[in-house]
């Protein structure tokens, strides 16, 4: 038996318009992809081959899978018009499917495999099939070896009782989100999380000791709980989450790659990137204020007392790093790339020349490790043009620009504080906005030295 999963969605558009940014199939229940449990109902059914019929542009989801070898079963891709019927689509993969019976799987559908017994399975394909429809269109079907239909709307499946819940609206996805976390969480966790009894955690999270989890939650990898926050009951925290101090998320659910601030209390709603989204009525709001911290950027930025505390320090490791820079350089030449950034909220530009990362070799290594990759950063640190710590150097694309725009402060530095986050966590991609709005959110001159001592030990430690 083969599958074939339609990326389709029919009139299910709220997650276009709700979570543009993340692919309907890659949509989250309780931290799994739901195309995910659709690759479990396949092993279940020793189904050995797939293929994911894309309707749009998806590399996030092809990362993930990839050939699915971490499912012992074969995954391919092909890619459908937006518009292409189902009957166009199954002819096109008439070749794919062969003589052999053929399970398909199309809209956004949750089965709820995890809350029967252990045996079950789905139906048999039997002589007839069988289908399931949804406002007239089918969107789970077997379709028995050898009877391909001509039209598989007209074709007469019997429909079985299948614990099938659409998810035809956020409310639905929110109250099966909801649903699922009150269950044990052997029924539905992804393996690799630590599960205490109604406590599911996931790699890499850092919780602060005055932290407090209120049963039951699910927290994914690399996620921040900084001090004094209080996570639960019913709360599901996604991958590459920060929530800020003094935060409270109950009922609740915050999707990857979010920031929360400080000091809010988020209860009965979904946060998204950057947008507050009421799962009874659908509304969303973006919680970024625009207005208010530019205003906040330029009184700050011109803070005599910062930029005091920034050279200084920056004028005591130029002179600790200037014998192993001229070593270093003796063994090595030093190798740098040029980059266009933005050097401040009036979106000025400025040429910056930084240490080329992708350098191996062991002195390329010894240079990271001491910090000396650093000096020539230094430089422009005692001239004015970069802070010592703050944000990441942003290049100047127009979505760096919409970014610059919305943080409080935005400081490029020479030690950037997603310097002090994890690797494993953190890549070079726009996910990591999450790190820039902390910073944003909690600059302070002595939040600065802190951070350039966490960037100087990791990197004696760690490399």
């Amino acid at each position: 038996m083969k599958c074939l999963i339609d990326s389709w969605t029919g009139p299910m558009t709220w997650s276009g318009e709700l979570m543009p940014e993340t692919a309907p199939l890659m949509l989250k229940i309780g931290n799994k992809p739901l195309l995910e449990f659709y690759l479990d109902y396949c092993v279940r059914q020793h189904i050995g081959a797939v293929k994911i019929i894309l309707r749009y542009s998806s590399p996030e989801l092809r990362d993930y899978f990839q050939d699915g070898g971490r499912w012992g079963i074969s995954i391919g891709y092909a890619m459908a018009r937006p518009d292409e019927t189902l009957d166009e689509v199954l002819a096109h993969n008439r070749a794919f499917v062969g003589t052999e019976p053929l399970l398909l799987i199309r809209g956004l559908f949750f089965l709820h495999f995890g809350e029967q017994l252990p045996e079950w399975q789905l139906p048999e394909v039997g002589g007839q099939g069988w289908c399931v429809k949804w406002e007239g269109e089918p969107v789970w079907a077997a379709i028995p070896a050898g009877k391909w239909p001509d039209d598989i709307r007209e074709y007469p499946f019997d429909s079985p009782d299948i614990p099938l819940s659409p998810l035809a609206s956020v409310r639905d996805y929110f109250h099966l989100n909801m649903r699922i976390i009150q269950l044990p969480p052997r029924r539905y966790v992804l393996p690799g999380y630590n599960n205490d009894d109604g406590i599911s955690l996931g790699q890499g999270v850092e919780l602060a000791h005055t932290c407090r989890l209120n049963k039951p939650v699910m927290i994914a990898d690399g996620v921040h709980l900084e001090a004094v926050t209080s996570i639960g009951p019913n709360a599901i925290i996604g991958t590459n989450v920060l929530i800020d101090r003094a935060t409270a998320v109950a009922d609740a659910i915050v999707c990857d790659h979010s920031y929360v601030g400080a000091d809010l209390e988020i209860r009965h709603k979904i946060i998204y990137r950057n947008h507050l989204i009421d799962p009874e009525t659908g509304f969303s709001v973006d919680i970024v204020d625009n207005f208010l911290l530019t205003n906040m950027a330029e009184a700050r930025g011109l803070d005599l007392l910062t930029l005091f505390f920034q050279r200084i320090p920056a004028l005591l490791l130029l002179l600790l790093l200037a014998l192993p820079y001229l070593g270093l350089r003796l063994l090595a030449p030093v190798r740098t790339i040029r980059l266009q950034i933005w050097k401040n909220q009036r979106l000025e530009e400025m040429t910056l020349t930084v240490p080329d990362p992708s350098g191996t070799g062991w002195v390329d290594r010894l240079r990271r490790r001491l910090c000396v990759d650093k000096f020539k950063l230094l430089i422009p640190v005692l001239k004015g043009q970069l802070f010592l710590t703050g944000n990441r150097p942003l290049t100047n694309t127009l979505a760096n620009a919409e970014m610059v725009r919305e943080l409080k402060v935005y400081h490029p530095a020479a030690f950037p504080f997603i310097e002090t986050i994890d690797r494993e966590f953190c890549d070079e991609g726009e996910n990591n906005s999450i790190y820039e709005f902390y910073y944003s959110s909690n600059f302070s001159w002595l939040y600065d030295l802190v951070i350039v001592g966490r960037i100087i030990l990791r990197r004696l430690w760690h490399g």
